[in-house]
């Protein structure tokens, strides 16, 4: 039972953190692109 509950729970160790990076990463791309925007508006 153990063994299954640490395998259900293990993925969100690794999701978790890519999923914050991936959400950091997202909103530098929307910081720049905003950049682009106001220079060429």
């Amino acid at each position: 039972m153990g063994l299954v509950f640490s395998w259900a729970i293990f993925p969100l160790f690794i999701h978790i953190p890519a999923g914050l990076r991936q959400l950091a990463f997202g909103r530098k791309i929307d910081q720049a692109a905003s950049m682009l925007w106001a220079e060429h508006g």
